[in-house]
């Protein structure tokens, strides 16, 4: 008998969205798949670049933000030309994408991941 697969992915992206809620869930599943895919050629290398766009409450001090994440990782960050955000950039993996959206004060997190390191 062939079990679906739709059900245990289904549970697998609740999972991932209540677990970290601010975060897309699509992206946290491509970022992980990169991940594992460059494991594969170079276990040295396997944190894919990652572009994110992170939204917080009002009222927040973005310029601090930025300090604080500027201080934590290796990574570009800047406010958005709006100033309705934060601007990301650099290699991550999912674990420190997961440290960033910890945040209380973020209200979502968007963006991009890809196995180019440019």
């Amino acid at each position: 008998m062939k079990q679906s697969l739709e059900p245990i992915y289904d549970q697998f992206y609740q999972h991932i969205l209540s677990s970290t809620p601010a975060l897309d869930p699509d992206l946290a599943i491509r970022i992980m798949q990169i991940q594992r895919s460059l494991k594969k050629i170079s276990p040295s290398r396997s944190k894919p670049h990652v572009n994110l766009y992170v939204k917080y409450h009002d009222g927040i001090k973005l310029d601090k933000k930025v300090e604080e994440i500027r201080d934590k990782y290796p990574i570009q960050s800047s406010v958005s030309r709006w100033h309705d955000g934060v601007v990301l950039s650099g290699l991550m993996s999912i674990d420190n994408v997961q440290t960033i959206a910890s945040d209380s004060d973020i209200v979502e997190i968007k963006g991009q991941a890809n196995a180019r390191h440019n």
